[in-house]
């Protein structure tokens, strides 16, 4: 290997959508900056979207990467650790920081006298919080070089809890803005066509979510049937399935605002920027969230958004009355107001929606490859053994 060339391992259970294009594009600076990389995957799905992610498919065609997929946690276990062995990494990534592929990447790390950081993208309302396991995981996070999370919440949550604040970055959670807005244009391009399918109504809200309790899409329900949407024959567009679906329809009906609300229950990710593409604003009433990525995906397509303040975006990307709104997610005629607003009142929503996309500019993938490259590059290698036998482990997608 060349002088200062490092070899950065990046761990991860699946590589889906979001991570396929996050991975390709660190890929892309770490291979122009003369190191190596490898990524090493231990699932072939993932345990939480339930659809195809058809185009991660396609996107790790193009990514140096080693699947593990094995029988079982054990089974993956035994495979990956003589694979970090094999590879002798200088730098390690691992996807959170507890599990037992980040945790192997951790011991093995160490062993080998590699630099390790997680990737997170937790914060401190996000749940209540026990003394034992906050101190049990303050003393894991002591053991990392540093983090790359998802804003500047999420790098206090971490520092609270020992993580030394100058060695961590922001800009975990992005997503890939350009393909976003570019199919979002597309599409809108062929409104004619679009409208006369009648794939999406004339006017609508979106709202993408799982329907968990959490997610709390009833909150939705209550503030749009609160508003003067209805009566205006706005619709309210929901992408999602989950537990909560007959509890929610039976809820609009009482509500009396069922006839206004349409339900799409799986929605391939590449099918996505054609319901942001002509969605007057986006919905995230969570109770809390660690981020809300589809916050940046209707961003992105100039999409503004009104979204709860223990969502991880409010403040980072959705800046309150500059492209969307953050509501308390408590006060059921304020997000009725804040919602007409953004909706009904034209010369407000088009402001929003140009700032929106104006925002998504310094969220995209390259500040999230900066980031880890500039991790990557203060990492001094602490050992420098023999290069692996033809640099390590074939990779293949």
């Amino acid at each position: 290997m060349p002088s200062g060339s490092k070899r950065v391992l990046f761990l991860i259970r699946n590589i889906g959508d979001y991570h396929a294009s996050r991975l390709l594009r660190l890929q892309r600076e770490a291979l122009k900056a003369g190191h190596k990389f490898l990524a090493v995957e231990a699932a072939d799905r993932s345990s939480l979207y339930a659809h195809r992610q058809t185009r991660a498919g396609l996107l790790k065609q193009a990514i140096q990467s080693v699947s593990l997929h094995g029988a079982g946690r054990l089974d993956i276990l035994r495979k990956l650790a003589p694979e970090i062995s094999l590879y002798k990494p200088d730098v390690i990534f691992t996807i959170g920081y507890s599990d037992a592929i980040a945790l192997c990447g951790l011991a093995m790390g160490k062993a080998l006298g590699s630099r390790v950081f997680f990737l997170a993208d937790s914060k401190a309302d996000d749940q209540p919080r026990r003394t034992l396991s906050e101190a049990v995981k303050a003393r894991i996070l002591r053991c990392f070089d540093g983090a790359l999370v998802a804003g500047e919440r999420h790098r206090a949550y971490f520092a609270s809890l020992g993580v030394k604040p100058e060695s961590i970055q922001t800009g975990y959670d992005v997503v890939d803005n350009e393909y976003f807005a570019q199919r979002a244009a597309r599409f809108r391009g062929k409104a004619s066509r679009v409208r006369s399918l009648r794939i999406v109504p004339a006017r609508y809200v979106l709202l993408v979510s799982r329907l968990i309790p959490r997610k709390r899409v009833d909150r939705a329900l209550e503030i749009y049937a609160a508003s003067r949407l209805p009566a205006s024959q706005v619709k309210l567009l929901i992408i999602g399935q989950g537990p909560e679906q007959n509890r929610l329809q039976e809820q609009a009906q009482a509500s009396g605002i069922a006839e206004h609300i349409i339900c799409r229950r799986e929605v391939k990710s590449c099918m996505m920027p054609l319901f942001y593409a002509f969605a007057d604003a986006l919905l995230l009433t969570s109770e809390y969230d660690q981020w809300g990525l589809s916050v940046n995906e209707a961003m992105a397509c100039g999409v503004p958004a009104l979204v709860t303040g223990r969502c991880g975006c409010a403040g980072e990307i959705v800046l309150h009355d500059r492209n969307g709104f953050v509501w308390d997610g408590v006060s059921t005629p304020e997000g009725a107001a804040l919602l007409d607003r953004l909706v009904l009142e034209p010369e407000t929503r088009e402001r929003f929606s140009a700032a929106a996309a104006q925002t998504m500019t310094e969220w995209g993938l390259a500040r999230f490859a900066d980031a880890a490259m500039s991790m990557v590059d203060g990492a001094n290698a602490q050992h420098q053994g023999p290069a692996p036998p033809g640099g390590g482990p074939q990779a293949h997608g």
